[in-house]
């Protein structure tokens, strides 16, 4: 199931609980050859604060080969790659995985919705969350 939650926000309902979505997702992200570069745990950030937050991370990812000819055609690109993934468990337990829509970004930024490079994309984060 995929939605839109906020613009240019997709969002999938995970099947998995929190902790097994996010394994899963690490494991597509590398058989698929990208690098994760940082994890963001924001529950634990709010912790340290003497808040609370649901289970909530951030994954950010990315592939230079993918994102750089984006950078090349418009430098503001840069400001939305390396890519995220947002992983959220709420009140109910359900988890969701959410990232930015490729074609939002592209059309952001001022690039084809063709280009070869969004398409890649596209096509990476549908295998990344199913």
């Amino acid at each position: 199931m995929q939605e839109t939650t906020s613009q240019g926000v997709l969002q999938h309902k995970s099947e998995l609980s929190f902790n097994d979505t996010i394994s899963a997702l690490k494991d597509n992200l590398n058989a698929m050859e990208f690098t994760i570069i940082a994890e963001v745990d924001h529950s634990a950030a709010a912790e340290k604060v003497n808040m609370t937050l649901l289970p909530t991370r951030l994954i950010i990812f990315g592939k230079p080969i993918g994102g750089t000819p984006l950078i090349q055609e418009t430098s503001l690109f840069a400001l939305d790659l390396p890519l995220k993934l947002l992983i959220n468990e709420d009140i109910n337990g359900d988890v969701f995985i959410s990232f930015n829509d490729p074609v939002y970004l592209a059309q952001r930024h001022g690039v084809d919705v063709d280009n070869s490079a969004i398409l890649m994309m596209k096509n990476a984060i549908e295998k990344i969350t199913q």
